[in-house]
């Protein structure tokens, strides 16, 4: 595409997508973090050249960026601090159409890393927000990841209400074929909250 497109606007698109994938697989397949924040900060700069992780308030991001932004939320969570992860994500939340299809991914980034921070008030109301988003624009794709973390949320606050949250995370895997995903979830729920999920 790139040898064949002249638009300007679409030739940057296209090279953020490739820095935006080499900058996931730096991260999830072989575990090189700052490598993947370098890739991040040089996709954004194509569009917002004088971007820095300490100006990035300054600016106005469309979707695509804020996709990008998101992920360097990510990866600053493995090499820098939950803190500053949690910020850059709680900006990308203020600035979201609450529309847009990126909107569900950041409540679920919101609500686990609260969680990881103990604050289950918070990270039931993202996952509440993210499972509305869902349901209003029958976008079930994540329902099962933000149920759980409902669920989650849910136990840690001693809610009667934790299970059936958590069920319903299993039956939408089962009802979007996600069956390593559902195993997961029954694992996790064993392993880290000693939660029996009995279907």
């Amino acid at each position: 595409l790139l040898h064949t497109e002249s638009n300007t606007y679409f030739i940057n698109l296209i090279n953020q997508l490739i820095l935006l994938i080499e900058s996931i697989i730096l991260s999830k397949e072989y575990k090189k973090f700052d490598k993947s924040l370098d890739k991040l900060i040089e996709a954004i700069k194509i569009t917002t050249p004088d971007f820095s992780l300490s100006n990035y308030k300054y600016f106005v991001y469309d979707s695509f960026e804020l996709r990008i932004l998101m992920n360097m939320s990510l990866v600053l969570d493995e090499i820098k601090s939950i803190e500053q992860s949690l910020e850059i994500m709680e900006f990308c939340m203020q600035i979201v159409d609450p529309n847009e299809k990126l909107y569900p991914k950041i409540c679920y980034n919101l609500s686990y890393t609260y969680h990881r921070l103990d604050i289950h008030e918070s990270a039931l109301k993202y996952s509440d927000l993210g499972i509305d988003y869902c349901m209003r624009h029958r976008d079930y794709n994540g329902l099962n990841l933000l149920y759980f973390r409902k669920g989650v949320a849910e136990y840690g606050l001693g809610y009667e209400t934790f299970m059936d949250s958590l069920k319903k995370c299993i039956y939408f895997c089962e009802i979007l074929d996600q069956n390593k995903l559902k195993d997961l979830f029954i694992n996790n729920c064993k392993k880290f909250y000693n939660i029996e999920l009995q279907l």
